[in-house]
């Protein structure tokens, strides 16, 4: 198929519907088979289901489903396989920061809500702080600070902490737990991820929490030295990937964490794991 950045509306609805549909068109809201075209808008074919009675395109229910620029979302998924700034994405394209920042979390967001990673065997779990950011927020009660500075003093107790559990087949399972680590929120974040777990490796900062999420788990807990878990390493991997970013808002962390998680695989992988899957694109 040609590039891409040649390919015209119609062509990119074509391949969308074919990944979309291999299965026979349906209704995106309720599943049902019944469907019947029911006119079109910009060049899009519009179907009315005979079950809902609700009208949908080829994007409804996707990342894509608001957008009004289809053919540059090719040119997109690659910036973030390339993890590119903000600026410099929306200077490639020729489009406004805001709607570049606009489309990384709506891709991010369809990521995060697709990630199914898990762990099992030995597991090793740590640790990485960051400080709690509100970049990007307007109407701040307290004096601005520094984009991308870790721990600074007067700032030391508004900090978040990202669980990272790792096994020995180079899976990695991320999560964001803002107030501490207790087996509560461990549970939360990693009891669904978990699946034959043998042994769990806590560094001692979180040996107390792991202790009763072992217990629960059925498997043996040791402590590990902090500087020897691959969950450590993976912590360091993880900060100074997020540096290029100046500072990422708290809230948005999460996204991030998926991010780097299936980048590091390799830009191919990331970019067939977006929606829509840029390797059909050519």
């Amino acid at each position: 198929m040609s590039d891409a950045r040649s390919a015209s509306p119609a062509a990119l609805l074509a391949i969308v519907r074919a990944l979309r549909h291999a299965r026979g068109l349906s209704c995106p809201r309720c599943g049902a088979a019944g469907v019947v075209r029911w006119g079109g808008f910009a060049g899009r074919q519009r179907y009315r289901c005979k079950q809902c009675g609700r009208t949908f395109s080829d994007l409804t229910g996707s990342p894509a489903a608001y957008t009004k620029r289809l053919v540059l979302w090719p040119q997109y998924e690659r910036c973030l396989a390339e993890t590119s700034s903000v600026r410099c994405a929306a200077a490639r394209l020729g489009i406004h920061p805001s709607t570049a920042f606009r489309w990384r979390h709506v891709l991010l967001d369809s990521l995060r809500a697709g990630d199914t990673e898990k762990v099992g065997g030995c597991i090793d779990i740590g640790s990485v702080w960051f400080t709690y950011s509100e970049k990007g927020r307007r109407g701040l009660e307290r004096a601005a600070r520094s984009r991308g500075v870790r721990f600074p003093s007067a700032y030391r107790g508004r900090s978040v902490r990202v669980v990272v559990a790792c096994d020995r087949t180079d899976r990695v399972v991320s999560a964001l737990s803002e107030n501490g680590v207790s087996r509560q929120r461990l549970e939360s974040a990693l009891a669904n991820r978990i699946e034959g777990c043998s042994g769990l490796f806590a560094e001692p900062s979180l040996f107390a929490a792991c202790t009763l999420f072992a217990r629960r788990l059925g498997a043996t807990l040791q402590r590990m030295r902090y500087a020897t878990t691959r969950a450590y390493a993976y912590g360091v991997c993880l900060d100074r990937w997020l540096q290029r970013f100046r500072g990422v808002a708290t809230k948005y962390l999460s996204n991030y964490l998926v991010w780097h998680r299936v980048w590091r695989h390799g830009p191919k992988t990331l970019m067939t794991r977006l929606w829509p899957r840029a390797d059909a694109f050519g």
